[in-house]
């Protein structure tokens, strides 16, 4: 659908068999004589024998081979977006007979754990080696391609090494003693200093836990877990839920991906990272007389599916292990409470942060200075050639009820490209969050309108004060980083009008509605580029996720972030731990976080936050109505050091070589019909984002990782990046998505 490329492409063989159809359709009118054709070519595929990337093949074959199965995604047959929104139901019982035939084919070869399903016509399965000589030739599939690991596919957190951990004990004994926690509701526990864990005991909880227990084991065979019958033995008396049991591999498979799991870790396991006290705090406090912090503690049993009261209760266990660790070390000083995410942040003085460096309490992970984390990375796009968005607007798959959160320099909220066919506009939130700091000898300041009113943070505004995303203009000496977060919502949701020039120019999820945050800090001076501090970032994504539906994936959100900063060859869990948490939270409630990869030409490393885990990370090609290139500015890396994440180009322009950008909206204070064309991977990663918007807009509730495989596998052409690494040499071949009418 889109000159989207998946870097992660490991079906880079071509990707799509040549397939017979039984029509050809490229006109419809009614979606009833629609449905029904779609009904007729689902049943009439097939596949003459499942493909397979031939480099890929022997990986699995020895990781089934050492480990008794490998996880592999199975693409079942191919599915139009025009076929989801005809009929959705219809696709997914397709699917359901294709998933069943297959299951029966294979039999014995795949475990019954860690599977999957998005009813879209791709399935995940552990797979035996002689099952993958049986995908092989299976008729009843396309292709298949390694998956995720449990871990990176579990709702469980394991950003403690608690996972990795497991793995490393498996792959030692061939077995693992396990303490499992289980997701009740209203789960209240304490972190007590020495980072151990106890939860306190309820009559509820504690009946809920017993029963969730049993059902559990019960599920267990005697192959996945040998400790079961001692385990079961002692669910009676569980004060507490939580449990210990043997479990081999496919065990741990198995619960990994169990609802009634909130947190598995091998029995006896400490967190290893070290306390990371960041030196520069102590200097700038020195010089300063005090320093502005960000604390973060271990947060041990984050993750799971939760329920409201469950979510409640974490946060409140945070707020206590911070106000006590806070306590004992000495700070007295007014704090920004994040403790949904374990942090807080604030102004210290020099005692103080000499009492956080005394302090042996191990729940403290890390006290870092609030750094400026980074800034904006800077109508063809979505034209036939690139993305293709017309066979999906035609269609009527415009993102409606969906809603995209914007992060970046703040946005006219009354341009003409954000406005409903009534003439409404579709801003339907504004905030603003910013730094009063001194940095380096740069004084930067907020320009959040009634600062720290109504319990807003010292540098924010009000939630929801109107206004208050309006961006500052002529903010620094590149004009483009003010005009910035305006263009980049354009790109994500941007409507056609016809008081626009050109005509015809639209976003990518016109129907969507938009939250618009600026989130940037400004040189008093006007010498700087704009900068975003690490603070804002986790209070407005502490905010966002405070208004999501727990224990669901239905949350109609994705957050576009065309920003960022450093070089990151690898995947960086521990730049801003809150952070981190703050992605894995909104993921597990199916909100996904975009960010763009940077401009430095970087073959080997990219921009944070793309580094964190579970972002999705988007570089450019160039907006020339091929994006059969790498655009030469995008960031990439191997994506080996990013192990179970998704990479993606989409349209960013060509860098000004050409004159050649992307065209969007962009502020005036006499105009509100202003277009300019900009490039860079900040003009790429909304094109994702709306994308995304589309596709859950099309299949509600749908969980990210199911999206990333649907893209995966129904819309791909080949593209190839010069990316130069030891693993993935130069012309490397990757897939870009593109909308074609079935």
């Amino acid at each position: 659908m889109t000159a989207i490329m998946n870097v992660e492409a490991r079906n880079q063989m071509g990707n799509q068999p040549s397939i017979q159809w039984s029509f050809i359709m490229r006109k419809f009118s009614p979606i009833r004589e629609f449905a029904k054709a779609t009904a007729i070519a689902l049943a009439t595929f097939s596949a003459q024998a499942a493909l397979v990337n031939p480099a890929e093949l022997p990986k699995m074959v020895a990781q089934a081979q050492k480990n008794g199965a490998t996880p592999v995604v199975v693409h079942l047959a191919p599915t139009s977006i025009e076929q989801l929104r005809a009929d959705l139901k219809g696709v997914n019982a397709a699917m359901a007979q294709r998933s069943s035939r297959l299951l029966a084919e294979l039999g014995q070869q795949i475990w019954d754990g860690g599977r999957w399903d998005n009813g879209l016509g791709q399935i995940g399965l552990y797979v035996t080696e002689a099952g993958l000589k049986m995908l092989q030739n299976s008729s009843n599939a396309v292709s298949f391609y390694a998956d995720q690991s449990w871990s990176a596919r579990s709702k469980l957190s394991g950003l403690d090494g608690s996972h990795a951990e497991i793995d490393r004990l498996l792959d030692s004994n061939g077995y693992v003693d396990v303490a499992v926690t289980l997701n009740v509701d209203g789960l209240d526990f304490d972190t007590l200093k020495d980072g151990s864990v106890r939860l306190r005991p309820s009559v509820k909880t504690g009946e809920e836990g017993r029963t969730k227990a049993k059902a559990l084991l019960d599920g267990l065979s005697a192959a996945q877990a040998p400790g079961k019958n001692a385990a079961l033995t002692a669910v009676p008396t569980l004060a507490t839920p939580a449990f210990t049991v043997r479990l081999t591999r496919e065990g741990v498979v198995k619960l990994s991906a169990s609802d009634l799991v909130r947190s598995l870790k091998p029995v006896g396991f400490s967190d290893a990272r070290p306390l990371n006290f960041n030196p520069d705090v102590l200097v700038a406090a020195q010089r300063d007389g005090a320093a502005q912090v960000v604390i973060t503690i271990r947060t041990p049993i984050t993750g799971g599916n939760q329920s409201a009261a469950s979510f409640a209760t974490q946060t409140q266990s945070h707020r206590r292990a911070l106000d006590g660790l806070l306590a004992d070390a000495g700070v007295s000083s007014k704090l920004q409470d994040l403790s949904m995410f374990g942090a807080m942040a604030g102004r210290l003085t020099w005692a103080e942060i000499q009492g956080l460096k005394a302090s042996k309490d191990f729940r403290l992970l890390s006290v870092e200075l609030n750094r400026a984390m980074g800034s904006p990375s800077l109508a063809t796009s979505t034209g036939r050639y690139m993305m293709n968005m017309q066979v999906a607007w035609n269609a009527n798959f415009r993102a409606a009820g969906q809603n995209i959160v914007v992060l970046d320099t703040g946005m006219q909220t009354n341009h003409e490209f954000f406005k409903d066919v009534n003439g409404s506009s579709r801003v339907f939130f504004e905030g603003c969050y910013g730094t009063n700091q001194l940095v380096n000898g740069v004084q930067w300041e907020s320009i959040c309108p009634q600062q720290g009113a109504n319990g807003a943070g010292p540098g924010d505004s009000p939630g929801g004060l109107a206004g208050s995303a309006a961006p500052r203009l002529n903010c620094a000496s590149q004009l483009d980083y003010c005009q910035h977060g305006t263009h980049v919502a354009g790109i994500s949701a941007g409507r056609a009008s016809l008081l626009l020039p050109p005509t015809g120019l639209q976003g990518v999820a016109p129907d969507a509605r938009i939250a618009a945050f600026q989130v940037f800090s400004y040189d008093q001076a006007r010498l700087q580029i704009p900068t975003v501090f690490d603070d804002d970032l986790i209070a407005v994504m502490q905010n966002l996720a405070s208004i999501m539906t727990p224990g669901t994936a239905n949350n109609p959100f994705v957050i576009n972030m065309s920003l960022g900063g450093g070089a990151y060859v690898y995947r960086c869990p521990g730049y801003s731990a809150a952070f981190t948490t703050a992605v894995e939270t909104l993921f597990n409630l199916g909100v996904p976080v975009v960010a763009s990869t940077g401009n430095q030409s970087l073959n080997t490393a990219i921009n944070w936050p793309a580094c964190v885990p579970h972002v999705l990370k988007v570089g450019a090609v160039p907006d020339d109505s091929f994006g059969s290139n790498r655009a030469s500015y995008s960031n990439l890396a191997d994506p080996s050091q990013f192990p179970g994440e998704f990479f993606w180009l989409a349209p960013g322009g060509d860098g000004y070589l050409n004159g050649v950008g992307v065209r969007s909206a962009i502020p005036d204070v006499t105009s509100t019909t202003q277009t300019r064309m900009l490039s860079g991977t900040s003009m790429a990663a909304p094109h994702i984002a709306g994308f995304y918007a589309v596709l859950k807009a099309v299949v509600p509730g749908i969980a990210i990782n199911d999206v990333s495989n649907w893209i995966h596998n129904n819309a791909a052409v080949p593209v190839y990046a010069n990316l130069c690494t030891v693993s993935a040499p130069c012309s490397t071949q990757f897939l870009r998505t593109h909308l074609t009418a079935q």
